[in-house]
């Protein structure tokens, strides 16, 4: 297994040069250079997974299914050709993403896949890294779906296997606002439902969740108190939680501020629950 996540570290970081490269091809373009850059970032982050598997007994994991050369060389022909085009100067807006996703869809994606899901189900602290690495995914897919002419990517994305499927928790114990905050989130991932902070201890304790929101004042156990219960088990899950207070409560507002948590009036809108819970899952 360490051969392998050798190689694909060393193929994140050329993916990684490859993307800035392309940032300077599209500098006019401020929308495309900025997720040209977005996606450099994400390379070198996962590069950096890489090294972090390495460094620790994980890299020594097995079972591991041995990847072939002829495999690899695929891999590293798809990004041959597009450093030739960009070289070449044969790189345009409209094939761009032909590009990026004939390289998504080589065998980098199935090597890519295995190694994350054998380390995924083997040690709990990698399911953060791997949720990291499937928001790339989401990136792409966003940018083409609301960008005008280039829609007809997302159906060759949509084939492409997740590496994770988000899941999200929502700690409120008002069953018709549950609903609401389930059906505003929806999309971006699974949604799982708890009643107050207790029962949202239990299951933090047995899933990850990419997003946490929850109510503030709820019987058996608050959200705060959930929250700083959470942060002895698992460091620096707070900034992963969203809390929900009534817009009336100025103490709990209050308090939230103090500790710079971040929170929402309710009743909040659809799309601003959405857009802070999407802000969250880019930001991890």
């Amino acid at each position: 297994m360490r051969e392998t996540v050798e190689w694909l570290g060393a193929v994140e970081d050329r993916a990684a040069r490859l993307f800035e490269r392309l940032v300077e091809s599209f500098k006019d373009d401020t929308a495309l250079s900025g997720l040209l850059m977005k996606l450099s970032e994400d390379e070198l982050a996962h590069g950096r997974i890489m090294a972090n598997i390495l460094s620790t007994p994980r890299g020594d994991m097995a079972p591991f299914l041995a990847v072939r050369d002829a495999a690899k060389n695929g891999v590293e022909a798809a990004f041959s050709v597009l450093e030739k085009a960009v070289e070449d100067r044969l790189v345009t807006r409209e094939n761009l993403f032909d590009y990026i996703i004939d390289i998504e869809s080589s065998e980098l994606n199935d090597i890519c896949l295995h190694v994350i899901n054998t380390l995924k189900h083997c040690d709990r602290s990698f399911r953060a890294e791997a949720a990291r690495i499937h928001r790339h995914k989401v990136t792409v897919d966003r940018f083409v779906r609301s960008t005008p002419g280039f829609e007809r990517y997302a159906e060759r994305l949509e084939a492409l296997p997740d590496v994770w499927r988000e899941r999200i928790l929502i700690v409120e114990d008002d069953g018709f606002v549950a609903e609401a905050l389930k059906d505003a989130v929806t999309g971006e991932g699974t949604v799982d439902t708890a009643e107050n902070g207790r029962q949202a201890l239990r299951m933090i304790g047995r899933n990850y969740y990419a997003a946490i929101l929850s109510d503030v004042d709820m019987p058996v156990m608050g959200g705060i108190e959930m929250r700083d219960r959470a942060v002895e088990v698992f460091p620096g899950i707070e900034r992963r939680m969203l809390f929900l207070t009534e817009a009336s409560n100025l103490l709990s507002q209050s308090l939230l501020c103090a500790r710079k948590l971040r929170f929402l009036v309710k009743p909040s809108g659809v799309n601003e629950i959405r857009s802070a819970v999407a802000g969250m899952l880019d930001g991890m």
